[in-house]
């Protein structure tokens, strides 16, 4: 487990046993992570909202291509 420390820090795993395996720790972006319920509290949003333009968002437009208009995170 790596702990409380490491929750949101991406992470490689250099080695493997049959019983554990070593990682390697990236840095965060940020000091300070946040749920999603309480980042879209801070920008006045619904989670609903939130979920929307962070995830893929396709439009069809009227040439019928289609087009992603979300933040795609």
């Amino acid at each position: 487990m790596l702990g409380e420390h490491a929750y949101g820090v991406a992470a490689s795993v250099s080695a493997t046993t049959e019983t554990s395996l070593s990682a390697i720790l990236g840095s965060r972006r940020s000091s300070h992570y946040f749920p999603s319920f309480k980042a879209a509290e801070t920008v006045g949003i619904s989670g609903r909202a939130l979920g929307k333009i962070t995830s893929s968002f396709m439009v069809i437009t009227s040439d019928e291509q289609r087009t992603n208009v979300s933040l795609s995170l």
